[in-house]
């Protein structure tokens, strides 16, 4: 089930209908807070303003985001956020007999002279922008709104936007709807508002906060699926997009070895992670180490060994980070420890701070059955994938959404998801090159009929490859008659190609044996060239 941290209200038209918000108002806010929630008030009012009602503000309240997200106070410090817009424009407007009120940065007025606000930014050449608030128009430098206001003070409480729920009643509460997870409306909010948000509710503003902060969905007891958070998986035979929501549900994906569950963990990580969401993939065969190629995404592990779990958890602690663990330098059993104690660790760590947002298992098989590292009752954001599912505990009767991998390559089966009838569609291609047990081909030896002889004038050499390291070693050294002879014969993009299964660098290789084949490369050169493919598909930092 979904976690939140943290809730965004509006001030006025949300938690008060109008003056000082009610004292069981201001109780249930206490409550709150004193079991674990963060509270963040986003309002287009002037701090100074905005005390008087509320006194107490900075004690009932994180953060503070004002003025419409262009001033921000975090215990008790506020701080602007943006330049404070021209006064040459306030100036403008009094004469004209416009009534404006100033903040520290906006300029605020009734929506009666926005007409002439415009007239005057536009003849002064500043760049503001005219928000709206029912009766009311506030400019602001261009680019703030209670959106990137309340960024700020989630980066400042170490919290992230997809641990957080929003809460308003105007027009200038859909950018705050737009950066949380999900959307509340009060039952007293525009139309326009109520008909963006995910969540509408009866009570009007005051009682409709109390609603939210002591009902099911702060508890975890109901699940709503974020209609602005969506991951395209991929498209129908007739074109249509396969969606699944970013949160609020469990993942099982299994198949066949070899079936493409890798490169769709991979895929699924990849649009997690460029719509922020953090997460964790436990990576037992060294398959992901391409996902390290991503917008804060970290590789750890490898042949230098995974961090405890302990460390692991602490990376995780901070909401704009993700890891990618690789497992691969472990044995079975050392796996299947590591596993067992970074999972319970971890979904410990989720129910106190709800990160990382996404808990990932490939090769599940190895732990899920085991007491507490499957699908959690109170948890969601877990996938769990296995060639065996009917040893991953009860996952396939507990997974909310089941992806099935299907014949031909890169055809798969969406299921279970809320009763919907199940859906093939063509997977979407990957930012990052995937490799199938790209670290195996680098250090693990290949079975001997796959290992690549080196021959010159036609005879072995008595020199083997028993890997892509290996392969490596050999083209430094090997005479240039071997080169010569494999490069005439395809024989480095055919081995490429057919045993390690490697399109992309097979490709590589094929256009080097062609210049061999045409005498447009020197032995000397083309050398060089295959072991710099090879440095750049594997053994490089920037991994496949």
């Amino acid at each position: 089930m979904a976690t939140y941290q943290a809730v965004a209200i509006d001030f006025d038209g949300t938690l008060t209908a109008g003056g000082p918000p009610r004292s069981d108002v201001l109780a249930a806010l206490g409550v709150a807070r004193r079991g674990g929630l963060r509270l963040i008030l986003v309002t287009g009012r002037v701090l100074s303003e905005l005390r008087p009602e509320v006194p107490r503000v900075a004690d009932l309240f994180d953060a503070v985001v004002a003025e419409n997200g262009a001033v921000v106070m975090v215990g008790g410090r506020s701080r602007a956020l943006a330049p404070r817009v021209s006064p040459a424009l306030e100036q403008a407007l009094a004469r004209r007999g416009v009534p404006v009120r100033a903040g520290e940065v906006l300029l605020a007025s009734q929506s009666v002279h926005a007409a002439a606000a415009l007239e005057e930014a536009t003849r002064l050449g500043l760049e503001v922008e005219l928000t709206m608030n029912r009766g009311e128009r506030m400019v602001l430098p261009a680019g703030v709104t209670k959106a990137s206001g309340l960024r700020h003070a989630l980066a400042d409480l170490s919290l992230s936007p997809h641990s957080t729920v929003a809460v308003g009643d105007g027009e200038n509460d859909h950018s705050l709807m737009d950066a949380c997870e999900l959307g509340v409306a009060v039952g007293n909010a525009v139309d326009a508002l109520k008909a963006h948000a995910d969540v509408v509710l009866h009570e009007g503003a005051g009682d409709a906060v109390k609603a939210l902060l002591q009902g099911p969905l702060l508890r975890g007891e109901l699940i709503i699926e974020p209609r602005r958070w969506q991951l395209e998986l991929g498209r129908t035979h007739g074109g249509a997009p396969v969606t699944m929501p970013g949160s609020g549900v469990n993942v099982l994906i299994s198949g066949s070895s070899g079936s493409g569950k890798s490169y769709l963990l991979g895929l699924l990580v990849e649009r997690l992670v460029s719509l922020d969401y953090s997460v964790c993939l436990f990576d037992p065969e060294g398959d992901h180490a391409s996902l390290a190629g991503l917008r804060d995404v970290v590789a750890l592990g490898s042949l230098a060994g995974p961090p405890t779990p302990e460390a692991l958890g602490q990376l995780l602690e901070h909401p704009d980070l993700s890891a990618v663990v690789d497992l691969s330098s472990l044995d079975e059993a050392g796996k299947r420890s590591w596993m067992r104690r970074a999972f319970m660790l971890l979904l410990e760590q989720r129910r106190r701070s709800g990160l990382p947002h996404w808990l990932l298992v490939d090769e599940a098989h190895l732990v899920a059955s085991e007491p507490g590292c499957g699908f959690a009752a109170d948890q969601s954001g877990i996938c769990l994938v296995s060639y065996q599912p009917e040893r991953c505990g009860g996952a396939l009767r507990e997974a909310d959404l089941h992806l099935t991998l299907r014949s031909p390559a890169g055809r798969a089966r969406l299921s279970r998801w809320h009763g919907r009838a199940p859906v093939d569609f063509t997977m979407a291609e990957r930012a990052r090159t995937h490799v199938r047990h790209w670290h195996k081909y680098v250090s693990a030896a290949l079975p001997r009929q796959y290992q690549f002889v080196l021959r010159a004038h036609g005879a072995p050499t008595g020199r083997i490859a028993g890997n892509v390291r290996e392969l490596h070693r050999e083209l430094e050294r090997c005479d240039g008659e071997v080169i010569l002879h494999h490069a005439g014969n395809h024989d480095f993009s055919r081995w490429t190609d057919e045993v390690l299964k490697d399109h992309a660098l097979a490709d590589a290789f094929g256009r080097v044996e062609e210049g061999v084949r045409r005498g447009s490369l020197a032995t000397a050169v083309a050398r060089r060239q295959l072991m710099d493919a090879i440095e750049h598909r594997y053994l490089a930092g920037a991994h496949p």
